[in-house]
């Protein structure tokens, strides 16, 4: 395969990989946001930290109840909160609709 063809083809790949990054950031910041910083310009990439582990769930085809967990698991044991898991099912589903394919 030509060396400019593989590059374009990198290149795609970087580009579809930072759209579903920012897909998933978007929904942290606008629906999760456990921390209440959508609105603070320095602390967008505040949740970028749990974008790879949510990405590993939604390739592998994950259920909500699995990105539930996550979500829970990070607020609970990473953030110190009390959450009723009930009110992340909606996140998840928006979550869980994102093509996270390459």
């Amino acid at each position: 395969m030509p060396l400019i063809l593989m590059n374009s083809m990198t290149q795609n790949k970087k580009e579809r990989a930072d759209q579903i990054q920012n897909s998933i950031r978007k929904i942290f910041l606008c629906e999760w946001d456990p921390i209440r910083i959508k609105d603070e310009p320095n602390a967008q990439d505040e949740y970028d930290g749990y974008i790879g582990g949510l990405y590993r769930i939604l390739a592998n085809e994950g259920t909500t109840d699995e990105i539930v967990d996550y979500l829970y698991k990070i607020e609970t044991e990473r953030m110190g909160f009390s959450v009723n898991r009930e009110d992340l099912i909606p996140v998840a589903n928006k979550l869980k609709r994102i093509d996270v394919k390459l």
